[in-house]
């Protein structure tokens, strides 16, 4: 058998990298999380908590609470509604379950997860004294290097069956940049005194991969296909992703055995952390494992807690691998979804009431437009599923490439149907919002003759008059900009026209479109036209250049958040204008060697 590559290198993280900090018996993470009391959080104990929020532009927070229990391979979530205490605490509570081994706390809005450093996992007692089973993989993560192995023997001691910590450690020190091979070989050796089994199996293989020692692998797998069910080192958080990737990234080197293995473990697994990664039915996933068995495994979760990581899996397979059979299915899961994401405007609770723990729905909308126009086509109800693709879209607000992949697919119903002014209309929508590297550009270029033109810019010029910019706002939820000198500010509720450039130091396009930009600064200046300039080098350097002095604008220290928000690219120079309401109202690329009339751009502000 050909070597397989040892191609993960990084633990499976629930939280954020943080300095964490106890006073007498409280808790305090990094100055934002503070826990009365939880110095350790035992089981059966309630706990009063506090997220501190200022900077945050949300008038309203949840806590989204995930619980892993590790010895018997599940999570369960809930979400908390915090209420507000005075300009900057919003308080909450919290039981910790028994049996639970780890929590993560996370800071949530309406329509966001915050993420990182509005994230943290912690460990749970059972009490002062012991650990929960596992417990100490989250401690050896959020410990230093000088303390970390600590909690590798206090593992052992307690639980000498969880052979998951061998692994948390090793791969916590390849992240760390302390691996050493003779430590870990020195493992193998101590575990070949255990009694064999798919555990110890797992084992070797991962540690023989690090060592890059490849002799053992074709028996090693094959012993894991007769054997290998369910294991507790496929429950760990950490570790659980890394071994599934080792397994996916190299299925085309032992496709017999792996395959097996990974079918034995959504099988008898079927809650696992492991399994839980197999369920998008993207086409690694779909070339392992059957649609019918993703979608049996959708299902077997489901059934102890509903949940939209499953349910936009689950429509997109009904939609793509089993129609016509289930088109009753996807026609009630295509309701749901659609009336569930319409409601996250109507009420700012809904996220509450509707149980989104990770808000997957509105994050991940991006995924369904293809799956509603496939119904469309199957049911030739056009008018009711190009009707939801249209209200969804008009809803997205700075998630652009999802709003534009909608428009996108609305205009391939519409071509599909030769109704091709209004797929002319679509596609225009898409390639305003993702101009660069454009699929509604390309489709554009295919109707230019069909519409008359000969010259597809010339279209697209007449397009853009007729049906201006697609309204789309940027959210309440647009992250701050945060600038080098320590100072904030919220672009989405700044009631004042703003424009947000794109743009590098080195790019020429760049500079002249700054030196035509001064010439019309008395303009900028009168309509009261607030800059924001967006580059992800260095801020040290970008303090020295002349266009920060010159318009009287800040260095912004988060311009690749700001950049990723907006869904731009690497490209430059790209413009966008936003009028008073925060509305995208012109999104230009490039700029022209004869410049461009700002004067009448501007006017539109």
């Amino acid at each position: 058998m050909r070597k397989i590559l040892f191609i993960f290198l990084a633990l499976m993280v629930l939280g954020c990298s943080q300095q964490n900090v106890t006073s007498n018996n409280n808790y305090n993470y990094a100055d934002l999380l503070f826990i009365k009391n939880g110095k350790k959080l035992i089981q059966g104990n309630e706990y009063e908590f506090f997220w501190k929020t200022s900077g945050l532009n949300s008038k309203v927070f949840y806590s989204a609470i995930s619980f892993i229990f590790e010895k018997d391979g599940f999570s369960r979530n809930e979400i908390i509604k915090l209420e507000k205490i005075d300009s900057v605490f919003y308080r909450g509570f919290v039981r910790i379950p028994e049996f639970a081994s780890s929590v993560n706390f996370a800071l949530t809005t309406p329509l966001a997860d915050l993420y990182c450093p509005y994230s943290i996992t912690l460990p749970i007692y059972k009490d002062e004294n012991t650990p929960e089973f596992g417990a100490n993989s989250t401690l050896l993560y959020i410990a230093d290097t000088q303390n970390y192995l600590k909690y590798f023997y206090n593992e052992r001691s307690f639980y000498p069956d969880n052979y998951a910590i061998y692994l948390v450690r090793w791969l916590y020190e390849m992240e760390k940049k302390i691996f050493v091979a003779d430590s870990v070989r020195k493992h193998l050796e101590e575990l070949k005194k255990e009694k064999d089994s798919p555990d110890i199996q797992l084992l070797k293989l991962v540690g023989n991969t690090m060592l890059m020692d490849y002799s053992e692998h074709s028996k090693i797998l094959e012993n894991m296909a007769q054997n290998l069910k369910c294991s507790n080192i496929l429950n760990n958080q950490y570790v659980a992703g890394a071994v599934r990737q080792l397994f996916i990234n190299n299925y085309e080197k032992d496709t017999v055995n792996i395959k097996k293995i990974i079918e034995n473990i959504v099988k008898y697994c079927p809650n696992s952390m492991f399994s839980q990664g197999m369920i998008e039915p993207g086409p690694k996933n779909v070339k392992i494992l059957p649609p019918s068995i993703i979608l049996w495994l959708i299902n077997k979760k489901l059934e102890s807690q509903t949940d939209y990581d499953l349910l936009i899996p689950k429509f997109n397979i009904l939609t793509f691998y089993f129609l016509p059979d289930s088109l009753e299915a996807a026609k009630i899961l295509a309701n749901k979804l659609y009336t569930d994401y319409i409601n996250y405007f109507v009420d700012n609770d809904n996220y509450y009431k509707i149980k989104d723990y990770s808000h997957s729905l509105y994050s991940r909308i991006g995924m369904l437009p293809s799956a509603y126009k496939k119904l469309a086509f199957v049911t030739k109800d056009y008018d009711k599923y190009l009707g939801y693709m249209k209200e969804i879209a008009e809803k997205i607000n700075y998630n652009l490439s999802s709003k534009a992949l909608f428009y996108y697919d609305i205009g391939l119903v519409y071509d599909s149907l030769s109704i091709l002014d209004s797929a002319s209309k679509y596609f225009y929508y898409s390639h305003s919002l993702l101009p660069v590297r454009s699929l509604g550009y390309a489709q554009l270029k295919k109707l230019t003759p069909k519409m008359g033109y000969s010259d597809v810019d010339k279209f697209v010029a007449d397009i853009s008059k007729k049906y201006g910019f697609p309204l789309t706002k940027i959210g309440d939820n647009f992250p701050s900009i945060e600038y080098v000198d320590g100072t904030k500010e919220d672009i989405a509720n700044n009631k004042v026209p703003k424009i947000v450039f794109f743009y590098n130091t080195t790019c020429g396009p760049c500079e002249r479109a700054f030196k035509d930009l001064k010439k019309v600064k008395s303009l900028l200046d009168n309509k009261k036209i607030k800059l924001f300039f967006i580059s992800p080098e260095n801020t040290d350097k970008l303090k020295k250049w002349w266009i920060y002095d010159s318009f009287g604008v800040k260095v912004i220290n988060n311009a690749a958040q700001i950049k990723s928000a907006f869904g731009s690219d690497d490209s430059v120079p790209q413009i966008l204008l936003l009028n008073a309401d925060s509305y995208i109202v012109n999104w230009i690329t490039g700029y022209s060697p004869e410049g461009m009339n700002w004067e009448e751009i501007l006017g539109k502000l």
